[in-house]
């Protein structure tokens, strides 16, 4: 493991296309080269961030049936089991 992890390469696509768009604004000392992702996340704070990721679980329960059918089976099986 230790010998092939240099040969891994970044797969994120969104993480790629950051880090291309910062070595085009570093080469070219042009400040209009930013992804997308960069144009929405640069208004936001750490904290609002932070409570989106924490609250997502729970919308993802209260608006989404599949979510809220896969909950109440493994909740089923879990009280069988133990």
């Amino acid at each position: 493991m230790i010998m092939t992890f240099p040969r891994f390469y970044e797969s994120y696509s969104p993480l790629i296309l950051r880090e291309r768009a910062e070595r085009f604004r570093k080469e070219t000392g042009n400040n209009r080269f930013y992804t997308a992702g960069q144009k929405l996340d640069g208004g936001r704070s750490a904290t609002a961030v932070f409570l989106r990721a924490l609250t997502r679980p729970l919308r993802l329960l209260m608006f989404h049936p599949i979510i809220q059918v896969s909950s109440i089976l493994t909740g089923f099986n879990y009280g069988i089991l133990y």
